[in-house]
């Protein structure tokens, strides 16, 4: 890990004055459910029900007035009827599995053409309103406005914020510092931090990562590696990626 803690983007910061802690990253996460919740349990992690995000979350300014809790059946009377519209086409694609997916081979066949089209268009039919307010959220969250994103993409993503939410203080470094505790005290020495990554290779047998660390260069070996980094820093740390896979990927806004 590059940071002084590990965790990547789960981390979380304190403000100079006073106790605040903040995400750094990812800041909430949904209900866990199957082998994700039986992960979540063996992980020691707090229990689910402790980390249940108060109200109000989500809020909205809208004529001349802060709705809170935009999703609640109370701000949807105050809201255009788009967005009571969008929510309920939401709760249709849910209860059909549309959007039950993790995996890209695991997309149901009924929502291949949601992803041929752009999280713009599918939201035409909801009005302008419902569009601006997505719109930045899909900057925040996903790294681009609704018309470079995929139809499919979004409404998976944006399914959970429509449910109940879970954060521990600082969002999700609070999961990663007890993650981090756990594996130190099993083994100590185990996690190296200020490692700054330069290479990852293939090998006959399995893997090698070439990595800085207090200004010396160390190379380590492994069966696999698991990378959690930006797709344009992937591209630049693996020399053997298909060049026309790089040529795409340069491609890409970021």
């Amino acid at each position: 890990d590059r940071e002084v803690a590990a965790g990547g983007l789960a981390a979380q910061s304190r403000l100079r004055k006073g106790p605040t802690v903040y995400a750094r990253g990812a800041a909430y996460y949904a209900q866990p459910e199957g082998d994700v919740a039986e992960i979540y349990r063996d992980l020691g992690l707090t229990p689910i029900e402790e980390t249940e995000i108060p109200s109000p979350i989500d809020s909205y300014f809208h004529g001349g007035r802060l709705i809170k809790d935009v999703w609640e059946d109370e701000s949807l009377r105050r809201l255009p009827g788009g967005f009571r519209a969008f929510k309920r086409k939401m709760e249709e694609l849910d209860k059909e599995g549309i959007l039950d997916f993790s995996l890209p081979e695991e997309v149901p066949p009924g929502a291949r053409s949601l992803d041929r089209i752009s999280a713009a268009e599918f939201l035409k039919p909801y009005g302008r309103q419902l569009a601006r307010f997505l719109d930045s959220y899909s900057q925040s969250a996903m790294g681009g406005h609704l018309h470079q994103i995929s139809a499919l993409a979004f409404l998976n993503f944006y399914l959970s914020e429509m449910q109940v939410r879970y954060a521990w203080p600082g969002g999700t470094g609070g999961a990663g510092e007890i993650i981090a505790k756990g594996l130190e005290a099993a083994q100590p020495g185990l996690i190296w931090s200020r490692s700054h990554v330069h290479e990852v290779v293939n090998t006959p047998d399995g893997v090698r990562v070439t990595f800085e660390r207090d200004g010396r260069l160390y190379s380590a070996r492994a069966r696999r590696a698991v990378m959690a980094v930006p797709l344009k820093a992937a591209a630049s740390l693996v020399p053997e990626m298909p060049r026309d896979r790089k040529r795409l990927i340069a491609k890409i806004p970021y």
